[in-house]
């Protein structure tokens, strides 16, 4: 303890809390679809959630194709604590950041 310097401790929880908050980001979590060509996908806008669905593996990710597949749902609290709460727990849990 103590060896490492303070501003490489704060890097890493700051890396820490942006990949498991939903804050300002605009990403999709992606897992398992309901057949071997498919993907379920999660799509968070400016840290919003936007909608979820299922998409095939051919597509390209975008804002624009995203908005025409995904199934739009609202955004509260509960859902975005829900969703940072899985984030969580599963590290590993496909995060892809659309650009566009």
């Amino acid at each position: 303890m103590g060896d490492e310097a303070v501003e490489d401790y704060n890097q890493r929880v700051h890396q820490a809390l942006e990949h498991y908050t939903l804050t300002g980001r605009t990403f999709v979590i992606m897992d398992k679809g309901r057949s071997v060509q498919e993907r379920s996908v999660i799509y968070i806008e400016e840290g919003r959630l936007r909608g979820y669905g299922f998409i095939e593996l051919n597509y390209q990710l975008s804002k624009k194709i995203l908005q025409k597949l995904i199934l739009p749902i609202e955004h509260t609290p509960e859902k975005a604590h829900l969703l940072e709460y899985y984030l969580r727990k599963h590290p590993f849990a496909k995060q892809i950041p659309i650009k566009d």
